[in-house]
């Protein structure tokens, strides 16, 4: 689960857990290798143009990036994840929405809700 505030858009990584937590989508094995590579690697075309990522070619909406931009954008989502993460588990989100309710640490309003991730 997850928390987002419905009224300024705050939003917080799902709980993490000994099977969850944005360390684990950086050490793969395709990340290893892209970090050793310096050479390309295949990105979803939408998400380098949200993400500012450059690329040289685009094709069934793959395109190839820079293996070096791949692995330090993911370096800097995951830093994001930790920046932004108030509650780590379900547990600790519990015991803060019953003594403050479903307070924003953002906007300040109760206006917190749980989403599935």
């Amino acid at each position: 689960m997850r928390i987002r505030c419905k009224k300024c858009g705050w939003l917080q990584d799902c709980f993490w857990s000994e099977n969850y937590n944005p360390l684990d989508e950086l050490v793969t094995d395709h990340m290893k290798a892209c970090l050793m590579s310096y050479s390309t690697t295949k990105m979803d075309t939408w998400m380098a143009d949200e993400c500012g990522i450059s690329y040289s070619d685009s094709k069934d909406g793959e395109c190839t990036v820079d293996s070096k931009d791949y692995v330090v954008f993911y370096l800097q989502e995951a830093v994001n994840k930790i920046r932004n993460m108030m509650w780590r588990t379900d547990t600790e989100w519990k015991v803060y929405k019953t003594a403050n309710g479903p307070k924003c640490p953002k906007c300040n309003e109760n206006s917190l809700i749980e989403e599935a991730c």
